[in-house]
């Protein structure tokens, strides 16, 4: 096996924790009830973990992205209009991505937590560890590495230079989640026609499209759509 090319390391590593942070800051959002607020956080999360998967049921039938964005649409500014927008063009494109590989990558996402996120607060070593399991890191890395080890100095400089550039690209679709987050507590407040709030199907969104991002910039062999050049892909020069 070639030994692990220090930018690939890097780079891999950095799309996991990125994606773990996500997955903790969604979680730690949702289980901000405007009204239980006051209740520890340990006391909400698993009933948050339960409402997220139930909402990434809803997301596997037909029609329920269209309720996502016309509820966002009417919330007169009961969250941020940035918010609402994001979370809209998530939606949408959400959508279009996951394509036929929806099933697999939503089935992924509550696999996810039903392994148990635990307390937000403190869950974000254990979140890396499940996110790298998820991904098959260790696999992503191995594969990447050896694609890259064995060509010039400089088309591997050229690679290595790519995988920075990947890496700075996953951070402008996946950090923008943490900022969502914050505001994901008040939309429990806005019911939906399906009769559940959004807060819960608005995090299954983002959680799925944490998941659906990173594994697909990683090219893991998990589900995951063939969107981007990944690690992977980049590191054999395509």
């Amino acid at each position: 096996m070639s030994p692990v090319n220090g930018q690939v390391d890097r780079v891999a590593r950095t799309v996991v924790e990125r994606s773990a942070n996500g997955v903790t800051r969604i979680v730690a959002g949702v289980a901000a009830h405007p009204i239980l607020g006051a209740l520890p956080l340990k006391a909400m999360v698993p009933g948050v973990d339960g409402a997220i998967r139930n909402a990434i049921d809803l997301l596997k039938e037909d029609g329920v992205e269209e309720t996502i964005v016309h509820a966002t649409d009417a919330l007169n500014g009961r969250v941020s209009k940035l918010a609402g927008g994001a979370l809209r063009r998530a939606t949408g494109l959400l959508a279009k991505v996951l394509g036929t590989r929806r099933g697999p990558v939503l089935t992924e996402s509550e696999t996810l937590l039903g392994q148990g996120i635990g307390d937000p607060a403190t869950a974000i070593p254990l979140v890396v560890n499940l996110m790298g399991r998820l991904f098959d890191q260790d696999d992503v890395i191995a594969r990447a590495s050896e694609a890259i080890a064995d060509v010039g100095w400089a088309k591997r400089h050229v690679r290595e230079g790519r995988l920075e550039k990947l890496r700075h690209s996953n951070e402008l679709w996946v950090r923008p989640v943490t900022v969502l987050a914050h505001g994901l507590g008040p939309l429990w407040l806005v019911p939906l026609p399906i009769g559940v709030p959004l807060a819960p199907l608005a995090a299954a969104v983002l959680l799925v499209w944490v998941v659906l991002i990173s594994g697909d910039q990683l090219d893991t062999r998990r589900p995951a759509p063939d969107f981007w050049k990944g690690v992977v892909r980049r590191s054999k020069g395509e």
